[in-house]
């Protein structure tokens, strides 16, 4: 690849962009020393000025007992952590504008049509429509794009008494996800697309000439629109929404956005999983990037651990585009081929859900066609789903039966999303996922409680379907198996310390399923093992998901050093034309006269760190410079050493960090300056860049635990 190009491709990730961190801080009362008042912005900021930092607040977010904090520009980030009540620091991320992984136009008459109430048959939804169960008296609020209200499916108008009652513009139609937002007054436009798309698979009124009609057509939607018509948010705004949210009383969220990363942390999912607690339903999308990731790439807020990360499954017939009728879809009712792979790095169960988002006719803006077919959505870091608003939707009509308290009942283990069975069952298993970890940290035994919610006696068996076992790196090698990831045919066993038992209505059993993970297995492949757990007692059966890794994630390599994406040995620096510096070289930062350190991850990592070093160090790097002896970590972190190193100061230092596709576009890059990450300046001479990332499961405080590279000699001669 020419060095030119290469710079082009990467430059979009760089990590070297605004300098906007989200800071949060501890309410008042958890702190002991009340020094500064008890606001605990107001605290902070005198903090940052006692330690002469300069910065400057963009928001503030003020929603006790879920989020306090800002959303602040500024340059010594190190220090901040010890300014008083500091819980937290975490970058703001960039996410792209959504586009349709594939969209269609269509007209009343059109052929090419899906079976209008497909979905719904397949799912127990039009069961419940026919019982007038449709979501009355719950509120939606929808986190996207905003949404066409002038359409007449939507309601036709906005405010109290329209379906479309409230919601608010966090961007206007110029952000470009720098600098300040719009605020304002919700209003409907033509970027309004993925919103309006999402819109119609809640609550699209019955009667129009497609005869469709969303989940919870009964529903009270709002409208919270975080992307612009020129296609970026940050997740900083993203936040802002989702507290606004809670405050005008939303029951359930449905948002069709994210960023691939794989870790429950960052802000977002942070914020969402803390809403989740609270009893309200946060639907968000697991992702659409199976085709060219492989597993462990689900997207964060969906990652959140109390929110539900909604997987798509195809629609059971396909639309046409040659005017003949629809053939059944061999594919309907299973997972999509675009939905993204979990499990997250640190084991939880994402995707935890699946509902219809393949080939689904909903609604369009009015200017762009008023109706399409359309199947997820993705555009580079951003990732939305058909899927998720199906899944709130059917959640508003749980809430609508059992009242606005019974999130719990929502999740009946993974699989296809059944809200009339989630509704009618007389039986309730808990918890719904299981979750083993790895063979490390393995989690083998598992209580489970049975409870009989029903008013007859009812007798239960309980029984093992094993799922298959997911071989998710290629062997031999370090990459993802990518697209459909194959499955071994081993499988784990579940034994049970009873099998069959008995219980009157209201009573419960608790159990102790054992389960070992399959066997012979090659555990560099980090084969990934699932399975059910029944409990069935005649027609009535429920099941909770099991899930785990044999192998230990510890061993899993983080950083790619091989020459399989660029032609050239990975990490390493680049100089100004992008060619790669094998000798030591000046650089002056005059002019792009600066050098960009490379790296890809081919796994997480949850601590990632880039120092600089004396020029005459020579350590014990784990990945070869090429000019660089290997050796092995012996040494115990020790403060500012790294294996009996001295570190000369911090240039970044980044959490929680998923992989890289396959894609050059999302290689890691970080173009240097002559500051440290402290806002100090580098004094003139020459240098090395110590590159680490710590392994998954890794202990930060060992040494042994991370991966390391260590630069060419770098000159400063500015």
């Amino acid at each position: 690849m020419k060095a030119a190009l290469l710079l082009a491709l990467f430059a979009s990730s760089t990590f070297a962009t605004t300098n906007l961190y989200i800071v949060e801080v501890a309410d008042a009362s958890d702190i002991p020393a009340k020094r500064h008042g008890s606001q605990p912005h107001e605290r902070l900021y005198r903090s940052l000025q006692e330690r002469k930092i300069s910065f400057d607040v963009q928001k503030e977010y003020n929603s006790p007992g879920i989020f306090l904090g800002a959303s602040i520009s500024l340059n010594d980030v190190a220090n901040v952590l010890s300014a008083d009540g500091v819980v937290a620091i975490r970058p703001v991320h960039t996410y792209s504008s959504p586009k349709p992984v594939s969209f269609k136009v269509v007209s009343p008459g059109d052929p090419a049509l899906p079976d209008s109430e497909s979905t719904h048959i397949l799912t127990g939804v039009d069961k419940l429509h026919e019982q007038a169960i449709i979501g009355k008296g719950v509120k939606i609020g929808i986190i996207d794009t905003g949404i066409d209200y002038t359409h007449p499916s939507l309601g036709g108008g906005f405010g109290p008494g329209f379906k479309v009652a409230g919601g608010y513009d966090f961007v206007g139609d110029n952000y470009n996800g720098h600098g300040r937002s719009y605020h304002g007054r919700f209003d409907h436009n033509s970027s309004s697309r993925s919103g309006t798309l999402v819109g119609g698979i809640i609550g699209a009124n019955p009667g129009n000439p497609f005869n469709i009609s969303g989940v919870a057509y009964g529903a009270e939607l709002w409208a919270y629109r975080v992307v612009s018509c020129f296609g970026s948010v940050t997740d900083d705004i993203v936040i802002d929404a989702l507290l606004m949210s809670v405050k005008d009383g939303m029951n359930v969220l449905s948002l069709s956005l994210g960023q691939s990363s794989g870790w429950t942390e960052g802000t977002t999912a942070v914020v969402a999983s803390r809403i989740a607690a609270t009893g309200k339903i946060v639907a968000i999308a697991a992702g659409n990037d199976a085709s060219s990731t492989g597993s462990w790439f689900t997207s964060t807020p969906g990652n959140a651990i109390n929110a539900i990360s909604v997987a798509s499954s195809d629609n059971t017939v396909v639309p046409q585009t040659d005017g003949t009728p629809d053939i059944p879809a061999p594919s309907g009712g299973l997972v999509s081929s675009f939905s993204s792979y979990g499990p997250t790095y640190d084991m939880y169960f994402k995707p935890s859900i699946t509902a219809p988002g393949g080939n689904i006719l909903t609604t369009l803006p009015v200017p762009l066609g008023s109706w399409g077919v359309a199947s997820g959505v993705r555009e580079q870091i951003l990732r939305t789903s058909m899927s998720a608003p199906f899944m709130a939707g059917s959640a508003a009509l749980l809430f609508q039966v059992k009242g606005k308290s019974a999130s719990t009942a929502a999740q009946q283990g993974a699989g296809l999303v059944q809200p009339y069975a989630a509704i009618f069952t007389s039986t309730v298993i808990t918890p719904a996922e299981l979750l083993l970890n790895d063979t490390t940290h393995f989690a083998g035994p598992q209580k489970i409680t049975i409870k009989n919610v029903g008013k007859t006696v009812q007798s239960y068996t309980l029984s093992h379907v094993p799922a298959g076992t997911a071989v998710t790196l290629s062997p031999g090698t370090i990459d993802p198996t990518m697209s459909r990831v194959p499955l071994a045919a081993t499988y784990a066993t579940v034994t049970f310390n009873m099998a069959e038992f008995t219980l009157g209505p209201g009573q419960a059993q608790q159990v102790v399923a054992t389960i070992s993970p399959p066997q012979g297995l090659d555990p560099s492949t980090l084969p990934v093992y699932s399975g059910f757990i029944y409990a069935t007692s005649g027609n009535d059966s429920v099941h909770a998901t099991y899930l785990g890794v044999a192998a230990p994630l510890r061993n899993a390599q983080v950083l790619d050093d091989t020459d399989s994406i660029f032609g050239f040995n990975l990490p390493v620096i680049l100089d100004p034309n992008g060619n790669p510096q094998n000798t030591p070289t000046n650089y002056t930062f005059v002019g792009g006269n600066a050098p960009t350190v490379l790296w890809r991850q081919v796994f997480g990592t949850p601590l990632l760190r880039l120092d600089l070093v004396a020029a005459n160090i020579v350590l014990n790097a784990t990945i070869s410079a090429r000019a660089v002896p290997l050796l092995s970590f012996s040494n115990s972190h020790n403060g500012g050493t790294f294996a009996q190193v001295p570190t000369i100061g911090p240039l970044l230092e980044m959490d929680f960090l998923g992989r890289n596709d396959q894609f050059a576009t999302r290689d890691r890059t970080f173009l240097l300056s002559n500051i440290f990450a402290n806002g100090t300046v580098i004094p003139d001479g020459s240098y090395k860049i110590l590159l680490r990332a710590l392994k998954v499961t890794g202990d930060p405080k060992n040494e042994a635990d991370y991966e390391s590279w260590l630069s060419p000699i770098v000159g400063i001669a500015a």
